[in-house]
This record gives structure tokens, sequence and C-alpha cells, in this order.
């Protein structure tokens, strides 16, 4: 039956069919939902069985390792120990070469002490002899500290035999274990990270334990870089080229700690015996420079307090500067090099010697003053006879000690004069000699007279014992002046004045004419007035 289908009625139709559809869709895509979602929890599923067999795996491989490192430390444990024997035994080396410096210092300090006391008991002697005992001195000391050095090395060959063998073993061991763990797997890598640590903490140690100066920048230098291939050959796989090297480095840096101990002692002996002698030279030249002088004479003890440097005419002065100089060097001795430190040493040395013969001169030179004054008055007992003494006793020039006398002698009956000059003539090293010289000076200025007055006057003397210059020659030299030569070096008024008209012409090739004897004493008084 078919009837008519009104549009409203179509409509109607039109859009239940499309809701049927839209149902029957939806219950499809709710199906599909269903079986993604079951198929999600069935993926999810095997992820989580994968997950976990993976992670039993895992966890079987980590004990499989952990177990394998386990075995692989232990070995690398008993080579390390072996390792850490030999650098005990070569420490034992080092700690017994630093018994024998320390005896060695001790025996340095005691020596230079020994020496510098030698050396002040010779000042007293003449100059010659003075320094054929420094001289001598030096070459007895240097020949003990010669012979101590070798004392201490063979004293220190014969701890290191004895440990010798101990270090042999311990290094034969050492090769046994290492190839034992290169047989391991991955044994080859564990030796070569082993044996680079090792290498570099040895190079640290050596550089916080010595003093800069004392090493060697391109050795240390050529260590490095091996330890840098030895890492860069561990990372590139390449592990006996990072064996070879590390082991070369660490060895090579055990060798350069036992021969920069050694040198470390030697230069720590060096440094002890600059400073024992920087110490002995400030003392002798504190004791110098508050030095009195002391002679006994016939007529009682004269003590002399002008110093040092005043009877060596500022010779002492200049030594100081030249101390102060070589101390203000010695403010770094600390960073110096072992040759800075011997050439310091043999600076401080010489200066020692210079102011033991300073010492020593300014010890002649107050013989030599007193010497003039009382050889001037045993001229006047030999010429008693026929001359008097116009001044109470002669004058030094300007009254100062160390400075040329005068006296002037008269024959009351011819007026003859004999003038008395005793110059003290210094050599390059202060040292001064006494000149004798006598100007005759007759009232008629006969020169014949002149001559035969010289000669009787020299004859006189040298029966005494006084020898000088030829005395004839000396008063012939002057011709007609004589008299005036007389008068000029006479003036006594401008001799204690110091006007230097007065002063003597210091005569060429003039020779010493008396000797230091044992009456001039050095003490540490305090100072006195000067008694002339």
């Amino acid at each position: 039956m078919s009837y008519y289908e009104t549009a409203e009625q179509r409509q109607i139709r039109e859009q239940r069919n499309r809701i049927e559809r839209l149902t029957a869709e939806l219950n499809g895509t709710s199906a599909q939902r269903d079986v993604l979602r079951r198929e999600r929890e069935n993926v999810l599923r095997r992820v989580q069985r994968e997950n976990e067999r993976l992670s039993r795996q895992i966890r079987q491989q980590q004990q499989d390792a952990d177990r394998k490192v386990s075995q692989m430390s232990a070995a690398v444990q008993r080579l390390d120990a072996q390792v850490k024997e030999r650098e005990r035994l070569q420490n034992t080396k080092i700690e017994a070469m630093q018994r024998q410096h320390s005896q060695q210092v001790h025996r340095l300090e005691a020596e230079h002490q020994e020496a510098q006391q030698e050396l002040q008991a010779e000042i007293g002697r003449n100059r010659r002899e003075m320094r054929r005992s420094i001289s001598q001195l030096r070459a007895e000391t240097d020949q003990k500290i010669r012979e101590q050095k070798e004392g201490a090395s063979r004293a220190l060959a014969q701890v290191s035999s004895k440990l010798e063998g101990q270090i042999n073993e311990v290094n034969r061991t050492v090769n046994t274990l290492a190839q034992q763990i290169a047989e391991r797997e991955q044994g080859d890598r564990e030796l070569a990270v082993y044996w680079a640590q090792e290498a570099a903490r040895m190079i640290t140690q050596i550089r916080e334990t010595f003093q800069p100066q004392l090493l060697d920048d391109r050795e240390i230098g050529l260590l490095e870089r091996k330890i840098r291939q030895a890492g860069d050959d561990v990372t590139g796989g390449q592990y006996q080229s990072a064996i070879t090297a590390g082991r070369e480095a660490f060895y090579g840096a055990m060798d350069m700690k036992e021969e920069l101990a050694l040198a470390a002692l030697e230069w720590n002996y060096q440094y002890n015996s600059v400073r024992t002698r920087e110490r002995q030279l400030l003392e002798a030249l504190e004791e110098a420079e508050h030095r009195v002088y002391e002679i006994d004479t016939e007529e009682g003890t004269y003590q002399y307090n002008n110093g040092i440097d005043y009877w060596t005419f500022g010779q002492l002065t200049i030594l100081r500067n030249q101390i102060a100089t070589a101390r203000a060097y010695l403010e770094h001795a600390e960073e110096m090099k072992l040759p800075q430190l011997q050439e310091a040493e043999e600076e401080l040395y010489s200066l020692q010697e210079q102011l033991l013969l300073l010492e020593n001169a300014a010890h002649i030179n107050v013989a030599m003053s007193v010497s003039r004054y009382e050889t001037a008055s045993k001229i006047g007992a030999i010429l008693d006879d026929n001359y008097e003494m116009m001044d109470a006793d002669g004058e030094f020039f300007a009254r100062e000690d160390r400075e040329e006398y005068h006296a002037l002698f008269q024959n009351p009956v011819t007026r003859d004069q004999v003038a008395v000059v005793i110059t003290p003539i210094p050599d390059e090293g202060g040292v001064v000699t006494n000149h004798i010289e006598l100007i005759v000076g007759n009232a008629d200025n006969n020169p014949v007279t002149r001559d035969r007055i010289a000669q009787e006057v020299a004859e006189k003397l040298r029966s005494a014992g006084l020898e000088g210059c030829s005395f004839a020659a000396c008063s012939g030299r002057y011709g007609d002046h004589t008299p005036q030569e007389v008068a000029r070096v006479s003036d006594m008024t401008a001799v204690e004045r110091g006007d230097e008209k007065v002063r003597a012409t210091k005569p060429v090739g003039a020779v010493q004419t008396d000797t230091v004897t044992s009456r001039v004493r050095r003490t540490q008084k305090a100072p006195v007035a000067s008694t002339k």
C-alpha cells in the first residue's frame, strides 16, 4: 500500500535513519575503543614484563660487574700495597740521609767555630804569618768538610746496601702482581689507570715537598707529558701503551724524588753553612767594633778604645758596608739555587778573612803607635850625653796616636839639632810600618859636620838595636835647607795643631823596623780615655 509521503514525514524518516546510522556508528566506535583499550592493556603488560626482564638482566649484569670489579680491586690493592712498600723503603733511605745530614750540620758548625777561634788567636802575629795561617786553616777546614761528606756518603751507602735486597724483592713482587692483573679481563685498563694515577700522585708529592729552586721544570714536564699520554691512551683504548707510559712516569718520579732528597740535603747543608758564616761574621763585627787594646810598657799599661776603624784609617767602615750589601743579597737566600749559595758563602768567607786581617792590622798599628813613642824615647836616651829634648816628650801629629811622631833634640853647647820623625807608612791593607828619619841641623850648616853627626847618631842607634834608613842620606837630602827642615818638623805647636806643613815627607821603599809583640791585648772592656 502506498500512500503519499508528505514533506514532514519524509523529513522525519530521514532524521530517524540518520539517528539509526549514528547509533550504529556509535556502537561500532565503542567496540573499537574497547579493542584499543584491551590492546593497550596487553602492550602495557608486555612492556612491564620486558622491563622486569631487563631489570633482572641489568641487576644480574651489575652483580657480575661488581663481582669482577671486586675481584679486580683486590688484586690492585695487593699491587698497591707492594708499591707503597717500595715507597716506604725509599722513605727509610731518605730518613737515613736526613739523619746523616743532621750530624753533618752539627759538625759543620763546630768546624766553623773552631776555625774562627783559631784565626782569632792568630791576630797578634805578623802580617805574613797571619795570611799564611788563614790560607792553611781554610785548606784544613775544606779538607775536614770533604771528609765529613765522604763519611756520610759511606754511611748512607751501607744503609742503602741493606735496603737494596728488600727493594729488589718488592720490585719482583710488583712485576708479578702486575702480570697477574694484566691477564684478567679488563686488567690492562685497570693497570693503565692505576699507573697514571700513581704517577700523578708522585708528581704532586714532589711539587709539594721540595723547594721550587730544586726542581727541574724540564724533567718534570717530560714526566707530566707521559702521564697525559697515558690518559689519552686509556681514553683511546690503547691500554698497553698507557701502562708503559704511566709506569715509566711513576718510576721516573720515584727516582726524581730520591735525587731531589739528596739535592735538598746538599742545599740545606750549604744554606746552614751560609747562615753560620753570616752569624759568625756579625758576631765578630760586633766584637771588633767595641775592641779595646791594652799594651804593657815600662811606664805602665796603655789603653786604646779608638776602635779598629780608627786604627785602620776607615777600613772597617768600608768593610761594614760590604757586609751590609752581602746580607741584603741573602735576604732571599731561601729562594737561591745551590751555586748562588756557594757564591754567597765564598763572599762571606772573604769578608770574614778581611775582618780578621783588619783586626790584625789594627793590632799591629796599635803596637806601631806605642813603638813610635818608645823609639823616640830610646833615641833620646842614646843621645843623652850630648843632646837634650827640647820638648817635654815630643808629640803625635794632631795628637792622633795613629799619626807620625815628632821630637827635637839639641846640643846645648854647639846648638846642633837633631829632629826625629817616625812616620807610619800604611800598605794597601792598612798595616803600617815605622820609618825613622833623623834630620841633623848643625849651627853652621856644614855638610861635613852634618854627615859626621848623622853617622855618629846612626851608629849609636844601630848599636842599640834600632835600624832605619841611612841617616846620612836622610840628612843630606835637604842640602842647604836642612836647618829649615829641622825647624819645620820640630814646630811642636804646629804638630799638635795638625798643621799639614809640618808633616814629614813619606819616603819611598820604607821598611818595617819594629815587630809586634804579645804585649798587645785585645779586650772588651768598657771604653776608657786613651792614654798616650
